[in-house]
């Protein structure tokens, strides 16, 4: 038993190992764009004489952002954004996503809604921010209204794209068996959509943190938009760096978890291309 765990604690250093390498090559043109542009921001401001109230330098910013970071400021601020963000996004992405099993499983649901939601997409989300603030009202919930509405249509467009482009002959397959159509659904439409889905979800995270972060400028009392927004009134601008950077942290944190998260429940992905050279 201890020679067999030993046995494989070896045998899994390789593969770690290998998987630590691939990670570092993948993250040196990033690590290498990023010390680029850190070395230019502080040529401007130490070597070029850049005024601090146009440009701080970085080493200000990153003090302020530690700062900011350790007496709690940021981290509430980074909180208040994050929890209207995502709880917006969940709502937007599963709305849009209720509705393209709709328009692609029933026509006539595909003629009443689309037209609609493609006449909604054509109007900037800014336009409609009076009627939410009227139906909805100020505050977090106004907040996280914008966030869906800024979410579901990406998201909505690729599952729709992806309930379609189904593999036809795997269908024709499960009807010859007598499956039916909501075991079709779930066993073929759903998971060949998972790929395009995943997509459109990660497009819809993005925009509907920038719909969360404008929002916030508008009405917000609390959230990094709120800080960004306040600390530009007061012409701090350290902490208006440190903002962005923390807006930053948290759309790369979370598309990054998200993508952990795709490559898990779509499994398969990695392996498409090994059953079509086989198939080939």
């Amino acid at each position: 038993m201890t020679a067999q765990s030993s046995y494989d604690r070896c045998s899994a250093r390789p593969d770690i190992v290998k998987r630590l390498r691939t990670a570092l090559r993948r993250s040196l043109p990033a690590s290498f764009l990023l010390l680029t542009i850190f070395l230019l921001w502080w040529a401007a401001t130490a070597l070029f004489g850049v005024p601090s109230y146009l440009l701080p330098s970085p080493l200000k910013v990153a003090s302020t952002f530690i700062e900011a970071l350790g007496n709690g400021t940021l981290l509430q601020h980074a909180l208040a954004t994050c929890s209207s963000w995502l709880l917006g996004f969940a709502i937007g992405a599963l709305f849009a996503i209720s509705i393209s099993v709709a328009v692609s499983e029933i026509k006539l649901v595909e003629r009443l809604v689309m037209p609609l939601v493609l006449a909604l997409q054509a109007v900037p989300k800014i336009a409609v921010a009076p009627l939410v603030f009227v139906w909805i009202g100020f505050g977090q919930p106004a907040i996280i209204t914008m966030a869906a509405l800024t979410a579901y249509f990406p998201v909505l467009m690729s599952a729709i794209t992806g309930l379609k482009a189904y593999d036809r002959d795997l269908e024709s397959l499960y009807r010859t068996f007598g499956s039916s159509r909501m075991t079709i659904l779930c066993q073929v439409k759903i998971p060949g959509a998972a790929r395009a889905s995943f997509a459109g979800i990660e497009l819809g995270l993005v925009f509907s943190l920038i719909g969360t972060v404008v929002m916030e400028f508008i009405v917000g009392t609390k959230g990094l938009g709120f800080m960004i927004q306040e600390s530009a009134n007061n012409a701090d601008l350290p902490l208006n760096f440190a903002g962005i950077l923390a807006l930053g942290v948290c759309g790369v944190s979370f598309s990054a978890a998200l993508s952990f998260l795709r490559r898990k429940l779509i499994y398969w992905e990695n392996t498409g291309s090994g059953r079509s050279s086989a198939h080939a």
